[in-house]
């Protein structure tokens, strides 16, 4: 009486186990996520004296022209 079974059983195992993975493999899909944005910082001037000159009191960092970096 076992052996009718056994053809039944099989094929039920074998549909379980081929069924499985692509159940796994859909719920571990990540949702897509939008990155954050870039946030740029600058650092302004870092105090004190550029040079070691004691006439001047600070370090305005990088200078081009007129321009200086503390006002970017």
């Amino acid at each position: 009486m076992r052996l009718p079974r056994l053809p039944v059983v099989l094929a039920a195992g074998v549909v379980l186990l081929t069924s499985m993975p692509t159940a796994r493999a859909a719920a571990a899909e990540p949702s897509f996520v939008m990155p954050s944005p870039y946030v740029i910082a600058i650092d302004p001037g870092h105090g004190g004296s550029a040079t070691n000159d004691p006439t001047q009191l600070w370090d305005p960092g990088v200078v081009v022209g007129n321009v200086m970096e503390k006002d970017i």
